[in-house]
């Protein structure tokens, strides 16, 4: 099967092999930073997103003393050199969990906070700061009850707002319809227009707790969530084992945020999701835990494994793999790559099985936790894996492949040796710690030349408002933007046609999908306004 297309002219295959850290950055001052979501920027750069105790070292303009948090928003250059770097937040804790690049150019930044709420400085309401190129604040939203809402997850929507998702314990202010005793919390879900403000708000649940920490928008413009459920009434049914344990929880909705269907995975111990993307087949890849042995969960090599789930486009599982080793081993990211696989990145206590390499220890030692990442082929085979670290903690909380078909992963680290350097402060404190690996994992051989008539056309390309694709044989063909959301769609075409990204569509790469009787094609389309 042809795996990608990188011209008009030649196929390739690929062959894979544990890529090289090509730089990697400590960021942050003498006190405790934590980095929790990188993504890279149209100029080829990344946005770091996480929260920070610090007033010291890179961390410049904290809103408080240091027994509080900021949001800490650090721009980075292609080589992780720093550009600028933002402190947001006021007297009480403010924690930054997600973001992203927006269309206008500027950023999107989440999470929650002490200092804008609506209830008590106890309690937390989703925090949302809208920041323009240089990081200088645009505009600020909050939105919650009287109890605690957590946010974890932030993206732009096709129209120009955002969705944001995470849980609430509140039944007031913006909460509505919770489901149960505000002892126990639901996944809360709140779309706004391009200006912050409400469009609707959604409590999905049952009477026990719920949690999301992923939502992505899907190609029909509705909305897949990820995290976990105790529950087995109210939205939730199919739960395993008993209250005392979580599923991962799986909902998908409509444009409007009303429920399609939902998926309870898992066995009859813990089991819980972080992360959710939309593949290229129009289903989904969910990662996070387990310590299940039965039920959903194959093999459990001990204690936590990484658990990888793969879903069709209406949630009916058609793999899941767990990895790892004799100890926890905790998944918080999946993306999809460019070869219809997966790359995966959390923490692992472990030094067998599936992991090799720990820096912390031998087998059997009490050690500290690594940074672990495995490549996956698309039917879930591990083809490589790699611990990252030092003497201390590391834990990675971001993955996402870039524009060079390397690896960008951002987290924390306590550690000064090892594969970190630069750490500020002493071994009692973390910092951001954001690693870039190379693509050598993606080496490129040419194979023999195909028939002309296989061959896809693009041109111009780069372009600036249109393309013209030529598709001489009969496929379907999609556009997916860097997230893997789909921004067009024919099926069974044949001929030319013009794509015109218009108004609302960002710059940045984009990739044209092929999938015919030859195979699976996939194509980088450059749209530079």
């Amino acid at each position: 099967m042809i795996k990608f297309v990188f011209s008009c002219l030649f196929f390739f295959s690929l062959i894979f092999s544990q890529p090289s850290i090509e730089w990697q950055k400590s960021l942050g001052g003498s006190d405790d930073d934590w980095g929790y979501f990188i993504a890279q920027t149209n100029d080829s750069g990344y946005l770091v997103v996480g929260y920070s105790y610090s007033n010291d070292g890179d961390v410049h303009g904290h809103h408080s003393d240091t027994l509080w948090t900021d949001y800490w928003v650090v721009k980075l250059d292609s080589s992780g050199d720093t550009l600028w770097t933002k402190s947001l937040g006021g007297l009480y804790h403010d924690w930054g969990t997600c973001g992203e690049q927006t269309n206008d150019g500027g950023y999107i930044v989440a999470g929650h906070s002490r200092t804008y709420r609506h209830g008590s400085s106890y309690n937390p309401d989703y925090w949302l700061v809208k920041l323009d190129s240089t990081g200088d604040t645009v505009w600020t939203r909050n939105f919650g009850g009287w109890k605690g809402d957590y946010c974890f997850s932030v993206q732009q929507t096709f129209d120009g707002g955002y969705i944001l998702a995470g849980f609430s314990y509140s039944d007031s202010g913006d909460v509505r319809d919770h489901h149960g005793d505000t002892m126990y919390c639901d996944i809360w879900l709140v779309k706004l227009d391009s200006t912050g403000d409400t469009v609707w708000t959604k409590s999905l649940g049952g009477t026990l707790n719920e949690k999301a920490y992923s939502i992505q928008q899907t190609a029909d413009s509705g909305y897949i969530v990820a995290g976990l459920a105790y529950s087995n009434n109210g939205d939730v049914s199919g739960h395993h084992g008993d209250s005392l344990h979580c599923d991962v929880w799986v909902v998908k909705l409509d444009a409007e945020g009303d429920i399609e269907w939902q998926k309870s995975l898992g066995g009859s111990g813990t089991d819980a999701a972080y992360s959710i993307k939309q593949t290229f087949d129009g289903g989904y890849i969910v990662a996070g835990y387990s310590y299940s042995n039965d039920g959903d969960v194959g093999k459990n090599y001990g204690s936590a494994d990484f658990w990888i789930v793969k879903l069709d486009s209406s949630g009916d599982t058609l793999w899941t793999k767990g990895f790892g080793g004799s100890k926890k081993d905790v998944a918080h990211s999946v993306w999809q790559t460019l070869d219809s696989g997966f790359i995966v990145a959390g923490y692992s206590f472990s030094n067998d099985s599936d992991v090799t390499g720990h820096h912390s220890g031998p087998p059997g030692s009490l050690n500290s936790p690594d940074a672990w990442v495995i490549k996956l082929s698309s039917s879930g085979t591990l083809e490589w894996q790699k611990s990252l670290g030092g003497s201390k903690s590391e834990d990675a909380w971001c993955v996402q492949q870039t524009f060079d078909s390397g690896y960008v992963i951002a987290g924390f680290s306590y550690s000064n040796n090892g594969d970190v350097s630069g750490h500020h402060g002493d071994s009692l404190h973390m910092d951001y710690w954001v690693v870039k690996l190379d693509a050598y994992a993606l080496k490129i051989e040419e194979s023999p030349p195909q028939p002309a008539n296989a061959f896809i056309k693009v041109y111009p390309n780069p372009f600036n408002s249109a393309c013209k694709i030529f598709v001489p044989e009969q496929a379907d063909i999609q556009i997916c933007d860097f997230n893997g959301r789909v921004i067009l769609k024919k099926k069974k075409y044949k001929g030319l046609f013009v794509w015109s990204p218009g108004k609302k569509i960002p710059t940045g790469i984009y990739f044209l999908i092929v999938n015919n009787k030859r195979g699976h094609i996939k194509k980088k389309l450059f749209y530079l306004k």
